[in-house]
């Protein structure tokens, strides 16, 4: 495979991964109760169609089209752990936070792999910026799970999470 198809795959990538993000964190915070962590998790869902977009802007400045979204995506399903484990269920919760901040994780890594790869420095900038947003989003994530599984928080050791009902 060429680096440009790499590139191009892994743009497609990217984007149905944003795709499936936003998705997730949408029905996540339509089944929350407290307004906080809803706002918060729409705040997240809503930085997820922000990638999207500049993602899709590169993939068009590229190739002169629209990406393929239609080939099957080689990652588990956010979505699926999230209708496998049902909230408030405490278990549940914290295999949903796991599963996000591994997935946030993974996203920033990846962007950082593709910033080093870019062949020109708009590319290298979005990618970077990119990986940082995710960091960022990992970062908030694994405040709350700390705070909820009794670790240290570090925005604040006396709120209660607020992805605790």
């Amino acid at each position: 495979m060429s680096e440009e198809n790499r590139a191009l795959n892994a743009l497609v990538g990217a984007i149905q991964a944003e795709i499936e993000a936003n998705a997730f964190y949408t029905s996540l915070a339509q089944r929350v109760t407290r307004a906080s962590a809803r706002e918060r998790l729409l705040t997240l869902a809503h930085d997820e169609q922000g990638h999207r977009s500049h993602l899709e802007k590169r993939y068009r400045k590229l190739t002169g089209g629209e990406p393929d979204l239609s080939r099957p995506r080689t990652r588990p399903s956010l979505l699926q752990v999230l209708h496998d484990h049902p909230l408030p269920e405490r278990p549940g919760v914290m295999l949903i936070m796991e599963t996000a901040m591994a997935d946030e994780k993974d996203a920033s890594e990846f962007y950082a792999r593709e910033a080093s790869m870019a062949p020109d420095e708009e590319g290298r900038s979005m990618f970077h910026q990119l990986s940082q947003m995710e960091e960022g989003h990992r970062s908030w994530l694994e405040a709350e799970y700390q705070k909820m599984t009794g670790g240290l928080y570090w925005f604040d050791v006396t709120a209660p999470g607020i992805m605790e009902e």
